[in-house]
């Protein structure tokens, strides 16, 4: 980054600093730590402190006066309640301070509702953000607010998800999460739900944080420290806050339980033997030693004869090899790439907040809003593993290292002589929003006290991705090509008359080669991408009451419009755009593993939307309240057209203790930048060839099926061939091409709830909520080849493409999934799958929720029971078949049930705490061959010894237990608050799951780090 680059995102926030102290011209006395923040006109939701418990908004009574009008997250219609027909889930400050976690992503991450989405355990695939997908439906279908407006997506450019992590967890108020469709209000996104981040806008005095945190192990450290100031008077208000946070790495090697690669075998249910991948580090080379002439094919001729095309591979020393090394390649010599891979990532950020305001008039108040998070995070896999057929090169017979004496192309090796493979992100994310807002004067006559509010939001994420260890195809042509000895005994590539300047020929076979020299010449690159996200908004919003029916409030209408316009932008490096043509006549990248094309594109939005709040009766019997809403959206894309969304609501209390609620509504999400332009580049899937099979007929592995075999011979184009049957390709990731398609249309989707809160009057304290929610997607964005089951069409279209058969009952081939896959004509193998973004298939998912929250005073202080629960009872995704979900792993970590559920006790400023976190069980199933590779057990694989399913492997529950314990101590100096605890307490390790991408365990649902002890203080002056 240019020092001049990051000089000027300081300036910028310093200079609003000023500002905001400028604002703030004759400051309070009052005590900081003890006074209520002060409502702020046109903050969203700046209701009273929120409880200390996560809560419904139904019990959540406000404490500020009943002429004060508040605006809850779901709703833009100001309103002096809380309560409105849509679930919201209101997280406190307090309750995130308390946790065992640093930072609001991985806060939002324990949530029962949400599942599946990335984080910094995240490794290979991930890219160093945290999200959230509320419902497991992807965060890309739930839309992230800061104070009701937009956030910036962030990342390493183009991107269509928000970063949790660019969000200064100090300047964090509370959290609103409403879990229910929203586009009426909110626009795109909002399918599966919207969060709400409140920040904070008032302080008098000065606030000092601090976390700290270790595992057991003495890694995985973290530490956090913010400062927080600021000021406000009767003109306005100023608010500044800084912070640094450091994430430590650690390997899967340092874990027992992660250190080695799996296989859970399905044909002998309960065993598990050790996995890995067949890019090895001693090299692995495919020959019929009976067809090539030299002493080292007759040698293995005689030690293994009439064996065909079989693998072998170079391991001097070791019992049984022939001809100076070579002996038969077993599983045994599968390489265990898992113990050097990060198990959790590296992150650091650096962040500044403000917020402040400035009251023009009595009808007019001048707010501002800005921060800047700089993240530096990295990724860290196995070293580069080679296979020259899928580089769709081959080694010459004239190479002085090749033993054989005749081309060669299966040849595959894990280049361990080199570095690890990996990408490191240094992205920058800013964000300035300005505005107006205020009530009317009464020269606007009736509407006059109307609210209204004009804004300018602006956000951008720019920043660089470096890569490393990757292999340049073009070089390795030329290193593995033919070479001669010069005139001066030195080995050189090409042909004497045909030399290639600065190649060294490069030796494959040997754990110790190529060796320095050699590795040069394979171009080990470290490639330099650069990319953006950019966000320009501007709002007009105006609401306010028109009359008023049988109710205590009045009717509220809202309205609105907005201004919309996306550009995004990724421009990789030089060298990884570069592509050729190889012998098969197939296009790929020069590098082998980050090659990819430029992506660059932006699209407007215009929007208006109306909301009407209709309270009907109250206050008489039969109905303490009634009310009914409704929103309609009406929207413009340049990218697709004009539609709308609508959603319809109603809140109905008869008596006091009960409160019923439904919601109906429809919701979209256009296509991103991404979606729409992502530059077409290679991404490589978790996959297998359902045609590999093997190719000794003695190996169980060997196929035999004659409709399968059938289907990988006769598929057409590029997707069959006489040698795709059983042509020995035990890959456990598949080449693919991936991009984004500009015709795209957006997503479709309806959403209906209801639900029950119980608020017992003969039980003070007491709060009981269940919800009932059914979301129905259409339309759906699938396939752009990134790695996980809703995206990742790869794997799909080989099960499509070849069905095999079951009971004897061939299965219908599915000719569309065929035309995406490409075979090397003379291997078999498959060379490339294309995996382009396309609207096809469907989601749906129902369920409930439930949550529970009881306080009770007593005379040895205060005890406190909160229970969130969600139990799943569908989630399905429709491509070619029907995937169902919920109780197995087929669409990632979707138990029937999950909790949390804790007790606290109060006394005094003593607080101690113990939360449990509740997975449920569920199921894996086999894949077509028995192991857990590309495994779904929408598939029904069958076991051919027993003609009958592999029997699924269950996976059981686990519980994890936080323990915290805090002390609030009231001094001289201002308040201090000291925090001690101990995640997961009793050191679980997460539950095996062996189809899980590479880590044999979930980094998106369970605790990768172990028994982790912390501590937190906090002293505000």
């Amino acid at each position: 980054m240019q020092l001049s680059y990051r000089v000027s995102r300081y300036a910028l926030l310093a200079a609003l600093a000023v500002a905001g102290m400028a604002h703030a011209q004759t400051q309070t006395t009052n005590d900081a730590a003890s006074q209520e923040p002060n409502p702020t006109p046109g903050s969203e939701a700046t209701a009273g402190q929120p409880p200390s418990d996560t809560t419904t908004t139904e019990a959540a009574p406000t404490r500020k006066s009943a002429q004060e009008e508040i605006v809850v997250t779901g709703s833009r219609v100001r309103r002096k309640d809380l309560s409105t027909p849509a679930p919201v889930t209101v997280i406190s400050r307090q309750q995130i301070q308390n946790s065992p976690v640093a930072n609001i992503g991985d806060f939002l991450q324990m949530m029962p509702e949400q599942g599946n989405a990335t984080n910094t355990q995240v490794n290979n695939g991930g890219n160093g953000t945290t999200q959230i997908s509320l419902r497991s439906l992807g965060a890309v279908r739930t839309l992230v607010l800061v104070d009701g407006k937009r956030f910036v997506y962030g990342g390493g450019g183009a991107d269509n998800t928000v970063d949790l992590n660019s969000i200064p967890t100090a300047a964090i108020e509370r959290v609103e999460v409403l879990k229910d469709g929203a586009s009426a209000v909110y626009g795109s996104d909002a399918i599966a739900g919207v969060v709400n981040i409140i920040t904070r806008r008032r302080i008098n005095g000065t606030e000092l944080a601090a976390y700290g945190g270790t595992s057991q192990h003495g890694d995985g450290q973290v530490y956090d420290v913010n400062v927080t100031t600021g000021a406000n008077s009767d003109k306005g208000a100023f608010l500044f806050a800084a912070g640094y946070y450091d994430q430590r790495a650690f390997l899967a090697g340092n874990r027992d339980w992660a250190a080695n690669a799996l296989v859970y075998d399905y044909t002998t249910p309960g065993v598990e033997i050790p996995g890995g991948s067949s890019r090895i580090p001693p090299g692995r080379v495919q020959v019929d030693p009976a067809t090539c002439p030299t002493p080292t094919c007759a040698a293995l001729n005689t030690k293994y004869p009439n064996t065909g095309p079989t693998l072998f591979l170079f391991d001097p020393g070791a019992p049984g090899t022939v001809a100076g090394g070579w002996r038969k390649y077993t599983s045994a010599d599968l390489y265990n790439y898992q113990a050097v891979n990060y198990l959790i990532t590296p992150s650091q950020r650096i962040s500044l907040f403000t917020n402040g305001d400035y009251h023009l008039a009595d009808s007019a108040r001048a707010y501002v809003q800005a921060s800047f998070v700089n993240r530096q995070s990295s990724y860290l896999i196995a070293p580069e593993p080679l296979d020259i057929a899928g580089l769709g090169i081959s080694m010459s017979k004239d190479n002085a290292y090749n033993p054989f004496g005749v081309d060669i192309v299966p040849i595959r090796k894990r280049l361990v002589s080199a570095v690890g493979r990996s990408a490191a992100s240094d992205i920058d994310t800013y964000r300035v929003v300005v505005g107006v807002d205020g009530t009317m004067p009464e020269e606007f006559g009736p509407a006059k006290g109307w609210f209204y509010d004009v804004g300018f939001n602006y956000g951008r994420s720019t920043g660089t991705t470096i890569t490393n260890g990757s292999v340049n195809a073009l070089n390795v042509a030329a290193a593995i090509g033919p070479s001669f000895t010069d005139t001066n005994g030195v080995l050189r590539c090409g042909t004497q008359t045909n030399p290639i300047p600065g190649c060294v020929p490069a030796n494959l076979f040997g754990v110790n080669n190529p060796t320095p020299d050699q590795l040069g010449s394979l171009g080990l690159e470290r490639l330099v991408n650069r990319g953006w996200n950019q966000q320009t908004q501007v709002q007009a919003n105006l609401n306010g009451e028109l009359f008023q029916l049988g109710a205590d409030r009045p009717v509220g209408l809202a309205v609105g419009y907005e201004f919309r316009r996306e550009y995004g932008g990724f421009t990789p490096d030089q060298i990884a755009s570069l592509t050729f043509t190889n012998s098969f006549g197939i296009t790929s990248f020069v590098d082998s593993d980050y090659g990819s094309f430029p992506t660059s594109g932006s699209f407007n939005v215009n929007e208006g939307y109306a909301e009407l709040d209709v309270p009907l009766l109250s206050r008489t019997p039969g109905v303490d309240d009634l009310e009914v809403q409704g929103a309609v959206r009406v929207f413009h894309y340049s990218t697709f057209g004009t539609d709308s969304t609508y959603k319809f609501g109603a809140r109905y209390r008869p008596i006091r203790d009960v409160t019923l609620r439904a919601t109906y509504s429809t919701a979209f999400r256009a296509p991103s930048i991404p979606e729409l332009y992502q530059g077409r580049g290679p991404s490589a899937e978790a996959a297998s060839d359902p045609c590999g099979g093997s190719t000794s007929p003695t190996n169980p592995a060997h196929i035999t099926d004659p409709v399968l075999i059938a289907q990988c011979t006769n598929a057409p184009g590029q997707a069959g061939g006489i040698k795709a049957p059983n042509n020995g390709d035990d890959n456990v990731q598949i080449n693919s091409n991936a991009g984004g398609f500009a015709g795209l249309q957006p997503e479709k989707a309806k959403t209906f709830t209801v639900g029950i809160v119980l608020e017992p009057q003969m039980v003070r304290g007491l709060t009981l909520t269940a919800d009932y929610y059914n979301i129905q997607i259409t339309n759906t964005i699938v396939g752009g080849g990134q790695p996980g089951a809703t995206s990742s069409l790869t794997p799909a279209y080989l099960t499509a493409c070849y069905p095999g058969s079951q009971n004897g009952v061939a299965l219908p081939q599915n000719l569309d999934a065929c035309s995406h896959v490409h075979r090397d004509p003379n291997t078999g193998q498959i060379t490339v799958v294309d995996d382009f973004y396309r609207n096809s298939g469907s989601m749906r998912t129902y369920g409930l929720d439930f949550a529970g929250r009881y306080s009770l005073p007593t005379d040895v202080g205060r005890f406190g029971f909160l229970l969130d629960a969600n139990i799943l009872l569908k989630l399905d995704q429709a491509f070619y078949n029907t995937v169902h979900g919920a109780g197995n792993y087929d669409l990632g970590v979707n138990p029937t049930l999950k909790f949390n559920a804790g007790v606290n006790y109060g006394l005094a400023g003593f607080n101690l705490s113990v939360l449990a976190h509740y997975i449920g069980p569920f199921t894996e199933c086999a894949a077509a061959d028995g192991s857990n590779t590309n495994a779904a057990c929408a598939d029904h694989n069958i076991d051919p010894a027993t003609l009958q399913e592999f029997k699924p492997h269950s996976i059981s529950s686990e519980t994890t237990f936080d323990i915290t314990a805090g002390y609030a101590l009231r001094n001289p100096l201002g308040m201090t608050n000291f925090t001690i605890g101990v995640r997961n307490a009793f050191n679980t390790n997460p539950t095996r799951i062996y189809d899980s991408f590479l880590t044999y365990a979930d980094p998106t649902a369970y605790d990768f780090v172990g028994r982790y002890f912390f501590g937190r203080i906090s002293h505000t002056f």
